[in-house]
């Protein structure tokens, strides 16, 4: 089952002195992996099955959510977005990684919180 995570991160353009800097947010969808089942005298096993990162989109930019109107039109929303994400690469392990932490800290969270109940 896929839960939806957001991510910020900065990008910038124009190599060693950049021509243009960014704080983005993501928003991304991850499915957690799972870990290889071993046969059982009833099953065959199952493979493990690796996380993945799917739908990643900018929801964010400086702050702001679309319309962004940067670039002094020169450039639409869509076309941005898309140089970002490119500009960023392959950005996957670092999702998952946030994810998995977002996760952990969720659990503490809710550990204490049914412990201030009692």
């Amino acid at each position: 089952m896929a839960t939806r995570y957001t991510y910020a991160t900065g990008v910038s353009f124009g190599g060693d002195v950049p021509t243009a800097e960014f704080d983005v947010r993501l928003s991304y969808s991850f499915i957690p992996g799972r870990a290889e089942t071993p046969p059982t005298y009833d099953h065959g096993g199952s493979p493990a099955e690796p996380a993945m990162i799917e739908d990643i989109e900018v929801v964010k930019i400086d702050g702001k959510s679309r319309p962004w109107d940067r670039c002094d039109g020169y450039v639409s929303d869509d076309e941005l977005a898309d140089a970002i994400l490119n500009q960023l690469g392959d950005i996957d392990a670092e999702l998952i990684a946030h994810a998995v932490e977002t996760d952990a800290s969720m659990q503490t969270l809710g550990g204490l919180l049914r412990g201030c109940a009692a």
